[in-house]
Order: C-alpha cells, then sequence, then structure tokens
C-alpha cells in the first residue's frame, strides 16, 4: 500500500474513538467478506425456461461444441 493511503488512514483513526475504531475495521471486513463470497449457483431450467427448445439434446450440443473447439486447438498450436 502506498505510504501516502497509509498516512490518511491512520489520521483518520487517531480522529475516531476506539468503539469507532472497531467499527470502522468491522465495516472493511465485512465489505471484503461480502466481495469474495462465492456467487450463488442459478437454477438454468427455470432462468433459460422458453429461451431454449426443450427438445435440444445437451450432450449433442456439448460434443459439437467440443469438437469445434478441437478443430480450433489443432489449428492454431
Amino acid at each position: 500500500m502506498q505510504e501516502t493511503i497509509i498516512k490518511k488512514f491512520d489520521s483518520l483513526l487517531q480522529n475516531l474513538s476506539e468503539p469507532e475504531q472497531l467499527e470502522f475495521i468491522a465495516y472493511i471486513a465485512s465489505k471484503l467478506k461480502s466481495k469474495h463470497q462465492p456467487r450463488r449457483l442459478m437454477d438454468l431450467s427455470g432462468f433459460l425456461a422458453g429461451k431454449v427448445d426443450a427438445t435440444v439434446d445437451i450432450e449433442v450440443v456439448l460434443k459439437d461444441v467440443r469438437s469445434q473447439w478441437l478443430k480450433e486447438w489443432d489449428r492454431n498450436w
């Protein structure tokens, strides 16, 4: 961290009471925790309802995509 930022935080903390300092630290910690929590899994069947043909065989589609990737990989490497 840059020296200037550290000095600003130090100055801020000196102007806060101890309970305020602890509250500030807890606030920062909670923001960091929420930032790094894994996202909830999405129910794709509900999300894609009406957007994708229900008769599509996903295994066939995946096989096609993988074969295209392999062809592209072979061309580029």
